[in-house]
């Protein structure tokens, strides 16, 4: 259920809807019900939320804490497996923290170049399809480029 994976403090306790197997209800009472059925669940979820709050405050000495922690016994496989790629790429995640970059430019340009290849497959050379990609970008040649 997708509300086991939201965060905590968006979770409504105010407004009512229907959910099939629970009724009309708020989804605050839909996850504390379907927290109260497993302690194990109850555990992960418990870690998971940790996490979430971790990195949505961009808490590093948090997020370090809880990586180093011994792991509960009821902790499941797959979540210690995430748990160890997230210790992996700490000092990413740390950069990631602390700079306001990212690579999403780049990759919306690369996407576009990928889907103008696709949709002009029919260009006969390559200098054809170079102009094309410059004339779709409003990107100046070079003058020193032939």
């Amino acid at each position: 259920m997708k509300l086991l994976l939201k965060n905590e403090k968006d979770l409504t306790y105010t407004v009512y809807k229907p959910f099939g197997l629970f009724g009309q209800t708020t989804d605050r009472t839909v996850v504390d019900t379907l927290l109260s059925y497993d302690e194990r669940l109850q555990v992960n979820y418990t870690l998971y939320q940790s996490l979430l709050n971790a990195m949505k405050d961009k808490d590093i000495n948090t997020l370090q804490t809880l990586l180093k922690q011994p792991l509960h016994e009821e902790i499941s496989l797959d979540f210690r497996r995430s748990m160890r790629t997230l210790k992996h790429h700490l000092s990413s995640i740390e950069n990631s923290f602390m700079y306001p970059f990212n690579n999403g430019r780049i990759e919306g340009i690369h996407n576009k170049i990928k889907v103008l290849n696709r949709v002009a497959y029919g260009y006969r050379n390559f200098t054809n399809y170079r102009q094309r990609i410059f004339i779709h970008f409003k990107l100046k040649r070079a003058s020193c480029v032939s």
